[in-house]
């Protein structure tokens, strides 16, 4: 455990950056056998859904710098089949009620200039309580949430950890400034004119298991009335679905590997993806929880890097845009 925690600081501190060596033109890597970008390239109706498609980052993730999304690729392999696509910007590291109406007035934005009147909200890790948060005190604005390796049954170990450093003294006087900075360089190369609030410290707060847990009574909406269920399909007129996998390192010239590698025995082998435990990340219908990606590898992160043999995410995301279409979302 020792080992662990010493792990902790360098880990928080090197996964802003990487996350940021993301933000670059496309660039393939040979990775072995090559799949094609997506499936059903030329059917252009496939992912027209009826509302528009919101994708929500998680944590320290951003909008779109440079023409590049935190969901990478994730956008265009969706329009390419007719889904319009939205993509708002919320803090990189604040608390699950600050980045939950961050979202909300963006949605409401959309409403008011666009015309749309309801949004099929998909989110990645800590955009899960984000969206969640958006859908139990808005439900009008919400046709759908969908999430991939998010924080929903419960927190994550490694949020945790992290958030007892957070609490010392010393942690807290050299930690959180330092995280609070990768959080606002984030921040200032999307939206230089509009910087956002960046508070690291309820950031881990509430994706780990406390801070979980107290949002999540507060916010019950489509969570599993089991250990490791499936929770309600709809509650108050919103559908609810989500994914994950169960790998940590699948890809060796992918940098984010090395950090989910260097926890990864806070987890079973084959129960986590390297972030969330299995189970922790089941909200209403599961559509699977074993896929083999890791934790960045459920957004397309690092530039789709990822094992050869493994599910393409942007078919995972194009499949599940046509089965929203199919369900009259």
């Amino acid at each position: 455990m020792n080992r662990l925690k010493k792990t902790l600081l360098p880990v928080a501190l090197v996964s802003a950056a990487l996350m940021l060596t993301a933000c670059k033109p496309t660039f393939e890597f040979a990775i072995g056998l090559k799949p094609p970008a997506f499936d059903n390239a030329a059917d252009t109706t496939y992912t027209d859904t009826q509302y528009p498609i919101v994708l929500v980052h998680g944590m320290f993730g951003f909008g779109d710098i440079l023409g590049i999304n935190y969901f990478y690729q994730v956008p265009q392999a969706l329009e390419a089949g007719g889904a319009t696509v939205l993509i708002p910007t919320m803090s990189s590291l604040a608390g699950n009620e600050l980045r939950g109406e961050q979202l909300l007035a963006q949605l409401q934005d959309y409403k008011a200039n666009l015309g749309h009147q309801k949004f099929n909200l998909i989110a990645h890790s800590h955009g899960s309580p984000t969206a969640r948060y958006v859908a139990s005190v808005a439900p009008e604005l919400v046709a759908s949430i969908s999430t991939a390796g998010g924080v929903n049954a419960m927190g994550s170990e490694k949020a945790a950890l992290l958030n007892d450093r957070l609490e010392g003294f010393f942690s807290s006087a050299l930690l959180q400034p330092i995280l609070n900075t990768m959080g606002l360089l984030i921040d200032a190369a999307q939206t230089p004119e509009n910087p956002l609030p960046q508070v690291a410290k309820d950031a881990f707060y509430t994706v780990g298991f406390e801070g979980a847990a107290a949002f999540n009574l507060q916010h019950p909406q489509g969570l599993p009335t089991v250990e490791c269920g499936e929770g309600p399909d709809e509650v108050n007129g919103v559908r609810y679905y989500s994914w994950g996998g169960i790998a940590i390192a699948t890809n060796s010239l992918d940098p984010t590997d090395r950090i989910l590698q260097a926890t990864a025995d806070l987890y079973e082998p084959g129960e986590s993806d390297g972030t969330m435990n299995r189970c922790a990340t089941h909200l209403g219908k599961v559509i699977r929880d074993d896929y083999f990606l890791n934790h960045t590898d459920l957004s397309n992160q690092a530039l789709g890097l990822r094992h050869p043999t493994s599910t393409n995410p942007l078919n995972i995301y194009r499949t599940h845009a046509n089965r929203m279409k199919d369900d009259g979302l």
